[in-house]
């Protein structure tokens, strides 16, 4: 699926769906930083913690972004979600 129909797909999901709206947004995390789009995927990732505050694939790759910028407060915040 392209990057721009995942997109779409992840407005259009329902509110009431956030385990939906959690794997669309983490999909988009990924294929964005694997394109070198930190910023955008960062967003997305946070996106679908925010759907679903466990989900530890998100936190794994926020952490992974964190600790490349050298962001020591954001480590210690995302082991904290274990």
């Amino acid at each position: 699926m392209p990057l721009r129909e995942l997109e779409d797909a992840l407005r259009k999901a329902p509110a009431d769906v956030p385990q939906l709206r959690a794997v669309l947004a983490l999909t988009l995390g990924r294929w964005l930083l694997a394109e070198g789009d930190v910023t955008r995927a960062e967003a997305h990732l946070r996106e679908a913690l925010a759907a679903v505050p466990d989900l530890r694939p998100a936190i794994r790759l926020l952490e992974r972004i964190d600790e490349a910028r050298g962001n020591v407060r954001g480590l210690v915040a995302a082991r904290q979600c274990y």
